[in-house]
């Protein structure tokens, strides 16, 4: 077996891997996430009403085009929460200033432990426009968390070809002997992200725009 067919062969079980549809319960109306074992995600943290029915269609028809991945796998899982930033970082920059200035106001604060964002925006009867902003920038946080997590593989040989393992076992196939490979999968690095993280990723972007600016300034004087 050469390098370059264990590096594909290495390639297509992280790939099986990956996209493996587990056995899951369906996606809940409360949590892009399912509570399974499988899906061992803590949405709590962020909020439990997470997708209101309103943000459900809008997301549906923000993803008209088929993104041919499975919601029981792995990534099909990260990539729907990922999507729940639908307005990007300049977008919610607007949301988040209406919340900061409407906590500031009622002499008040936030942060995951107090549960969902907009439940505790509307315990303060806020108005329509804030708990709208809520709901936005709980979903810009949570996609954050995705956008970071972390995923964990574990592979195990089966003395067993991969058609003889049952579908209640999750494998891949050993793409060079054929042979099954147990696996298992988790998500890690799920820590809810703080409040005003949107600061520190917006001085993020700012810094790399300005860095891409200059080299494309120094390589068209190069030119």
């Amino acid at each position: 077996v050469t390098d370059e067919q264990l590096v594909a062969g290495f390639v297509e079980t992280l790939y099986q891997a990956l996209t493996y549809e587990f056995k899951s319960l369906p996606v809940s109306d409360e949590a892009p996430v399912s509570a399974s074992a499988e899906f061992s995600y803590p949405a709590d943290s962020h909020y439990s009403q997470l997708c209101s029915r309103r943000m459900q269609e809008e997301q549906q028809q923000q993803q008209q085009q088929p993104t041919q991945l499975s919601i029981n796998c792995v990534l099909g899982r990260i990539l729907s929460v990922q999507l729940l930033d639908r307005l990007g970082i300049d977008g919610t920059l607007s949301h988040y200033n209406r919340l900061v200035k409407f906590l500031q106001d009622n002499d008040t604060a936030w942060d995951c432990s107090k549960g969902s964002l907009k439940d505790f925006v509307e315990s303060l009867q806020a108005p329509l426009s804030v708990i709208q902003s809520a709901q936005h920038y709980e979903a810009y946080l949570t996609s954050l968390v995705a956008k970071d997590c972390s995923v964990m593989l574990t592979l195990a040989p089966s003395r067993l070809p991969a058609s003889e393992l049952p579908d209640s076992v999750a494998h891949a196939k050993d793409p060079v002997s054929g042979r099954g490979l147990l696996m298992n999968l988790a998500i890690v690095d799920l820590d809810p992200k703080p409040f005003d993280k949107i600061r520190l990723n917006y001085k993020e972007d700012l810094e790399a725009l300005r860095g891409f600016d200059a080299t494309a300034a120094k390589n068209h004087r190069q030119d």
